[in-house]
This record gives C-alpha cells, sequence and structure tokens, in this order.
C-alpha cells in the first residue's frame, strides 16, 4: 500500500513540476514581449497597451503613411475544442478596388470565404499554390489588380512557414493581415517584419486612376456577359466584417 502511493506521490510530483515550468516560461516569454514591444512602441511613437498583468500587449498607431496594429489573435480550431495564439500584424491601404475580393492562405481562407464573394481566380504565376485562395465579386479586375510584381511581394509574406497572410478589400476598408507564431521578442524582429510589411503594402497600393480603369474593366465584362440585373438588396449576406470576435483576443 505503501508503495502504491509512493508511486502516486512521484507521479503528482512530475505533474507538478511540469505544470510549474510551462508557467514560468509561458511568463518568461511573455515579459520579455511585452519589454520589447514597449520599446518598439516607444521607438516609434505609438500606442502600447496591455489589458491584464498576464495578458499580450498591443501596438497601435501611425507609421509613415499606414496605420498599423500589432496584437495576439487567438484561432479557434475547427471542432472549436482548442485554439491557436499567434502574433498579428495588420496595415489598413489607403486605396481600395473598386468591387470586394480577397486573398488569404491557411486559417484565413475561411475568412475569405464567409464573405460569399461571386467568383473565385487562380492567378496565373507559377509560384501560386492551389491551396491558396483568391476570390471576388469580378474575378476579372482581380487579375488585371493582381500583377506581378504585386503578387511576389504577396507571396514573399504567404512563403513563410507556418504562417497565414491575408490581403482584403471590403467596402471602403483594404486590410493587409499577417500571422506568425513567433513572439516577436526583440525590437529588431518587430521592426524586420513591420517594414517588410510596410513594402508590401505600398507595392499593393492602388496607383493614381487604377480604380477608374478597373471599374471600366467591369463595366466592359458586364456588357459582354448581358447577363441578369440582380438587386443586391434582395441578398441578406448578413453583417460581415473583416475582424471576427474569435480572432482578437
Amino acid at each position: 500500500m505503501e508503495a502504491f502511493l509512493s508511486i502516486w506521490f512521484v507521479l503528482w510530483l512530475l505533474l507538478s513540476l511540469v505544470l510549474i515550468y510551462f508557467f514560468g516560461w509561458t511568463l518568461f516569454i511573455l515579459l520579455k514581449q511585452k519589454k520589447a514591444w514597449k520599446a518598439y512602441a516607444v521607438k516609434n511613437n505609438l500606442r502600447y497597451s496591455t489589458k491584464k498583468v498576464l495578458s499580450s500587449p498591443e501596438i497601435s498607431g501611425a507609421l509613415g503613411d499606414y496605420t498599423v496594429n500589432l496584437f495576439t489573435g487567438e484561432h479557434m480550431a475547427e471542432d472549436a475544442r482548442s485554439s491557436r495564439k499567434l502574433t498579428a500584424v495588420e496595415i489598413q491601404l489607403s486605396s481600395t478596388l473598386p468591387v470586394e475580393a480577397g486573398i488569404a492562405n491557411g486559417e484565413m481562407i475561411s475568412f475569405i470565404q464567409k464573405f460569399c464573394f461571386k467568383e473565385e481566380m487562380r492567378p496565373k504565376y507559377k509560384d501560386w499554390d492551389n491551396s491558396y485562395i483568391a476570390s471576388s465579386d469580378d474575378k476579372v479586375i482581380l487579375e488585371k489588380y493582381l500583377t506581378k510584381e504585386r503578387f511576389e511581394a504577396l507571396m514573399s509574406l504567404m512563403k513563410v512557414k507556418n504562417a497565414w497572410t491575408l490581403l482584403a478589400f471590403r467596402k471602403d476598408i483594404s486590410l493587409l493581415r499577417f500571422d506568425t507564431p513567433d513572439p516577436l521578442l526583440s525590437v529588431k524582429k518587430i521592426d524586420s517584419l513591420v517594414n517588410q510589411m510596410l513594402k508590401t503594402a505600398a507595392i499593393l497600393e492602388l496607383k493614381d486612376g487604377e480604380a477608374e480603369h478597373l471599374k471600366s474593366k467591369q463595366s466592359n465584362k458586364q456588357q459582354k456577359e448581358g447577363t441578369l440585373d440582380i438587386d443586391e438588396n434582395e441578398i441578406d449576406a448578413g453583417d460581415l466584417s473583416l475582424e471576427e470576435d474569435n480572432i482578437k483576443s
């Protein structure tokens, strides 16, 4: 009996040590993350906040011509039994397409699918992975917009291992988002990623007069197809937004 109790005591002790180690390591990473993020925010005159002592930090504000947000996003698994926390970096573009559209990979694909865009396309570039998604209310416009330069800029983000990228045009909002498992524990790492995204955002911007030119392509397409005129007000697509409640922690 004493031997049986001793075995259970040893198992309980080992489990306790593992839990203590896990909590201590998590706390160490969190404190290191907060230190790096705060230093980056101070360096770039950005807002830094943390809601709770044990919660991840957030950064927001203007960097050059763009609004930038950094936070920890929580993604639920399909079975809703588990979740995964990733570091999210968002940049709002200044221009937008004349139609709604989205390009994404990884778990971000499900958010593009929820927007119920009418058409899906496959870019005719060799580096395109058919597991990705590119869809729009007018695939001709999206295809014309996605030049080789823009495609390569997006691929530089989408090819990062274990990370997810989202480019979405919704009404008057254009958003570039990148989610990575890296908690970004140094100012150097944050600088590198944010600068890469700022360069990508600048490439993704529409040039002067380009929106009107793309819109003319939409009109030509509609004339050629001679499709039925459907009243969009009769279609109840629900309240769609770029940010779902279960993304941000």
